[in-house]
């Protein structure tokens, strides 16, 4: 513990530092987490709330967001008892990046 301690006490003393990991776990979310880490103002002073900025999108909201795959993966895998399949992940690396 003492040597993960330190590791984060160093981490923090640099913005670009802490970056880094993020770069290799989540690497879309640098754009939204680097302004605020490296002190850019942002460039509207609004903060929308999570259902404005979905409305603005043109997003569904999460409970009614993919019924249709929803509905498929709940036919395979209780109803035909299949694995699920990965189409709802690899869908998803458009937006989250790649799964590998």
């Amino acid at each position: 513990m003492p040597v993960l301690k330190a590791s984060f006490a160093l981490a923090h003393l640099s913005p670009r530092i802490e970056l880094l990991p993020l770069e290799r776990q989540s690497p879309s979310t640098v754009a939204v987490v680097a302004p605020m880490k490296l002190g850019i103002p942002p460039r509207r002073g609004e903060v929308p709330t999570p259902a404005e900025a979905r409305a603005r999108h043109g997003f569904a909201e999460p409970a009614e967001a993919h019924l249709d795959l929803r509905a498929r993966q709940s036919a395979r895998v209780p109803g035909d008892g299949r694995a699920p399949s990965e189409q709802g992940l690899i869908k998803s690396q458009d937006t989250l990046g790649p799964l590998a």
